[in-house]
């Protein structure tokens, strides 16, 4: 089960942007991967658009692909420690990892933060669907809370 990161790579040089490397979500709900490129497409412009302009870099997966040393696969990145490790060998500073499985007859969609520097977690988010455009419609719900976080943001609480 591979798992999908969101590296953030802060600029090493004063002024350089903090890069975000949006990585290929886990697929563990069957999903075609045409469809699985779709909705981390969708979760990296979530994070576009929620990170501060001017400030942050997003990556494309063709430039993780380059930058990442020969012979390491995302795709056997199976836990939180290797997740760190891959950020780390981006130069990372955060990593979002997700996920789309399927648990009693939903579609879910996780996405986890962890810091590379001290590899410490720091926020999870999740949505169910029952259909898979469901489960598209929320990915701004999931990522936007998710990338509020990379600057110390929290979304605004609501009352029902």
């Amino acid at each position: 089960m591979a798992l999908a990161c969101v590296a953030l790579l802060t600029g090493t040089a004063a002024g350089e942007p903090v890069r975000v490397a949006v990585l290929e979500l886990g697929n563990a709900g069957g999903l075609s991967p045409a469809e699985v490129d779709y909705l981390t497409d969708q979760v990296r412009t979530t994070v576009v658009e929620t990170v501060p302009e001017g400030s942050h870099l997003v990556m494309t997966r063709e430039s993780i692909q380059e930058l990442l040393p020969d012979g390491v696969k995302l795709t056997d990145c199976l836990d939180a420690v290797c997740e760190v490790e891959i950020g780390r060998m981006l130069g990372a500073d955060f990593v979002i990892s997700g996920e789309i499985l399927t648990f009693a007859e939903e579609y879910r969609l996780i996405l986890k933060l962890h810091d590379c520097n001290s590899a410490a977690f720091m926020t999870s988010e999740s949505v169910a669907a029952k259909e898979l455009t469901g489960l598209e419609a929320q990915v701004p719900d999931v990522a936007w809370p998710v990338a509020l976080r990379i600057d110390g943001r929290r979304p605004p609480v609501t009352m029902d």
